[in-house]
């Protein structure tokens, strides 16, 4: 089965995607010099890979691996940087060089945030970068809760959930079932319900499904959730012209672990890219 992506690019697409990628390029170069904006760094890594892969929809192409590995790397930097014990210099391999970063100072230190954590997570779960997902998980969830952002109670449980996971703790299930349950639109406080039915939501019940090994379901999950992200994001203009709606990084992750467990995946679509999620760029270069 294929599900097609809900929008087409725009003219500005390749000259927006260069500028990007030449902004993460000097993003990069200044990281020693400036590390108290690592913040905005990843972000603008985050959204040159959309933009790579709104170009490059199968993730065929090598700039758009080097996009996602950077992206990668810059968020293992930021929760780096951001530990409460840290201490620096900080020494993280990012675009392909090892690079010694000083600690912030103590007024741009920023603290860890839900938000960051799953795109961190999710990158390197696609990049199927073990070490890199293990360190994330050691990432307090009571540091996260002090950021200055609003949140769900089902966030905490959920990236708790992940975390478990990760690192094999005993509490998965209890983290994963509090998710569920307070991710039903009654109790929500930020989120509203048709973002939380059509894009928070449907990653929670495959990696259920996933956890449970319930593989004759997984596939047919999968597809509804693709398909309920297609519907979410050309409910109107906006969203149709939002480069970040152009792939899922959630599901994409929850399928990479999926499929390398040898769960059929049986749907193509670029909101789930094929290269990306056949890991057959791993290994191209140390990352």
């Amino acid at each position: 089965m294929k599900i097609a992506r809900h929008g087409i690019l725009g003219p500005y697409a390749v000259d927006a995607a260069s500028r990007m990628e030449h902004g993460v390029a000097e993003a990069v170069d200044s990281l020693e010099r400036s590390p108290g904006m690592i913040d905005a760094y990843f972000l603008k890594s985050i959204t040159s890979t959309e933009f790579r892969l709104a170009l490059d929809p199968e993730a065929a192409e090598l700039p758009t691996w080097k996009a996602v590995t950077t992206a990668l790397q810059l968020g293992s930097l930021y929760f780096r940087l951001g530990a409460p014990d840290a201490v620096g210099p900080v020494v993280e391999r990012v675009a392909r060089v090892e690079r010694s970063v000083p600690l912030p100072a103590e007024d741009q230190r920023r603290r860890p945030n839900f938000s960051y954590w799953q795109d961190a997570f999710y990158l390197a779960v696609v990049c199927r970068d073990g070490p890199r997902a293990n360190a994330l998980s050691e990432v307090p969830v009571a540091l996260m809760r002090e950021a200055p952002f609003h949140f769900d109670e089902y966030l905490p449980n959920w990236v708790d959930a992940l975390q478990a996971y990760c690192v094999g703790r005993s509490d998965l299930a209890e983290k994963l079932t509090a998710a569920i349950q307070l991710s039903h639109p009654s109790v929500l406080r930020v989120a509203d319900g048709d973002t939380m039915n059509k894009v928070l939501y449907p990653p929670i019940n495959l990696f259920y499904l996933f956890l449970r090994n319930k593989r004759d379901e997984f596939g047919p999950a999968l597809v509804d959730a693709l398909k309920l992200h297609r519907s979410f994001w050309s409910a109107d203009e906006d969203r149709v012209n939002d480069i970040s709606g152009f792939y899922s990084l959630p599901l994409l992750a929850i399928a990479c672990l999926a499929h390398d467990a040898g769960f059929p995946i049986d749907v193509e679509s670029p909101y789930i890219p094929h290269f990306l999620l056949s890991g057959e760029w791993v290994g191209e270069f140390p990352t």
